[in-house]
């Protein structure tokens, strides 16, 4: 099945795409301005968020259960300063923190 094949195979390329993207954000994180504070781990799901995963794909993209991801959201939202989940999700996305 070339079609079933050929799908995997663009599946995979743009999740190596994606994630190469975030370890350039981590490993150049002095440029990001808004998030010196964050870990490495922080940082990464500081990324997925903002690439439009939702908890349960950043949970399998890091190995990590979404329990996990839920509490690095709270540690997010506390050390940039957002009141809430919405506020993290468009802050992520560039309109700064509310």
């Amino acid at each position: 099945m070339p079609s079933m094949l050929s799908s995997q195979v663009s599946f995979t390329l743009a999740r190596c795409s994606l994630l190469r993207a975030v370890h350039e954000i981590v490993d150049r994180r002095a440029t990001y301005p808004k998030v010196p504070n964050l870990t490495d781990r922080e940082l990464h799901v500081f990324a997925l968020i903002g690439a439009g995963f939702g908890t349960t794909r950043i949970a399998h993209e890091l190995g990590i259960i979404p329990k996990t991801v839920e509490t690095y959201h709270e540690h997010i939202k506390l050390k940039l300063g957002y009141r809430n989940a919405h506020a993290l999700h468009r802050g992520v996305r560039g309109n700064g923190p509310s």
